[in-house]
């Protein structure tokens, strides 16, 4: 005689809905849908220039690790159903018994000086030094804007890193200073040299405004020894003050540098090809400079850098992106390490007029931004003087809706 099957306890109705839940696939959203960074058809763009590219965004996936140890991946928007809870919730339930069982350290009663300083980011006597990238095609005017820092008092005096012989357009600028580079490590000499004298004005400067003669004194003399002064011209030297340094350009810069890594690498070994780097190479270039834009970016004083444009095409979505011409991932990485992007071109009007429009906000297409956001979208007919007072009458209204708030 055989026994009979135990009857099946009927579920509750929250069981059921659980087992429902659990048998139901995560439903996935439609990812947000993009638009243009600059809003409304192309008669909103600057005009002479060509319309928006908005590169498409898929949804990103976070990868989440439940307590079984099973890898999940689930999507933004998308319900997880029944899956386990992640482990870290059960690292946190632990962590509380860990803790009770170690011992509490005494701090001590002395500490050692910090290795840093912090400031005030909201502090009047803390100076904010321009770190802008213009690039556009040859011949648009990018020198003739570079020396327009001459005629604002707060970057002027400019010197000069001439790396493309483009001195005809500012012959007539008084007072820029002009370092001629035929290679890579004139540049870094310059900017070893540029480190000293920005220590050296900055101590000049505040002992003047502390009347202080002894030290006044004391940094002419350094200065005089930095400028190479003999000491029978000292008494009649004048500490000059520099305030900009413009580096014309980073595309010729970026190749004298590859230029003499070729010329180091076939003295190694004769048999390679100065034309061809390898992978080794070109991974050195990028290191040399990005570590050479950090540098000067770290320097008390108004940095402009000028390039030519290159055009990329995505291998996957054949979309064209225009940026400074660096090779490989620089063009993408180089515009991170400044504040300001500006594409610079021209175009002629109805009139027969050339128009010249520094271009400040990505399109999609054209890499741009602005990160004091003072400078709108594109500025037409820009000088460094405009784009000074621009950013001086936003950080003014910034600072008066603050003083009110």
């Amino acid at each position: 005689m055989s026994k009979e099957e135990p009857k099946k306890k009927k579920p509750t109705p929250e069981e059921e809905q659980e087992a429902k839940v659990q048998q139901q696939p995560p439903q996935e959203e439609e990812p947000p849908k993009t638009s243009s960074p600059l809003p409304g058809k192309e008669n909103n763009l600057p005009p002479g220039l060509g319309g928006v590219r908005t590169a498409p965004k898929s949804a990103a996936t976070v990868k989440i690790t439940p307590a079984g140890g099973n890898a999940g991946v689930v999507k933004p928007g998308a319900s997880s159903g029944a899956a386990p809870k992640p482990q870290i919730q059960k690292q946190e339930e632990e962590a509380p018994a860990q803790n009770k069982a170690e011992p509490v350290k005494a701090v001590p009663a002395a500490l050692p000086p910090l290795g840093f300083e912090m400031e005030d980011i909201g502090d009047e006597d803390t100076e904010d030094w321009l770190n802008i990238l213009i690039y556009g095609p040859s011949g648009v005017g990018k020198t003739y804007l570079i020396g327009t820092a001459q005629d604002d008092p707060e970057t002027a005096s400019v010197i000069l890193l001439d790396a493309e012989s483009g001195k005809a357009t500012i012959r007539f600028k008084k007072g820029i200073k002009r370092v001629k580079v035929y290679k890579f490590s004139t540049v870094e000499e310059f900017k070893g040299w540029l480190e000293q004298y920005c220590h050296i004005r900055d101590q000049y400067l505040k002992a003047q405004r502390n009347n202080d003669q002894k030290e006044i004194e004391r940094w002419h003399t350094n200065a005089c020894i930095l400028f190479r002064i003999p000491e029978e011209e000292r008494k009649d030297f004048v500490v000059p003050i520099y305030r900009t340094v413009a580096i014309d350009s980073l595309t010729e810069i970026q190749q004298y540098d590859m230029r003499e890594i070729m010329e180091q690498v076939v003295k190694d070994d004769p048999t390679r090809d100065p034309d061809v780097p390898s992978p080794r190479e070109w991974g050195k270039n990028q290191s040399h400079i990005k570590e050479l834009i950090r540098d000067f970016r770290a320097l008390p004083i108004h940095k402009i850098w000028a390039a030519l444009p290159a055009e990329k095409t995505d291998e996957k979505t054949k979309e064209v992106t225009v940026g400074p011409d660096l090779p490989g991932k620089l063009m993408y990485q180089v515009p991170g390490l400044v504040d300001i992007v500006g594409y610079y071109y021209s175009y002629v009007n109805e009139s027969e007029e050339t128009v010249r429009i520094l271009l400040l906000q990505n399109t999609g297409k054209y890499m741009a931004k602005d990160r004091t956001s003072a400078l709108g979208k594109f500025v037409v007919n820009p000088t460094i003087p405009i784009l000074m007072q621009m950013i001086r009458d936003y950080n003014a209204k910034m600072k008066g809706e603050q003083a009110k708030a």
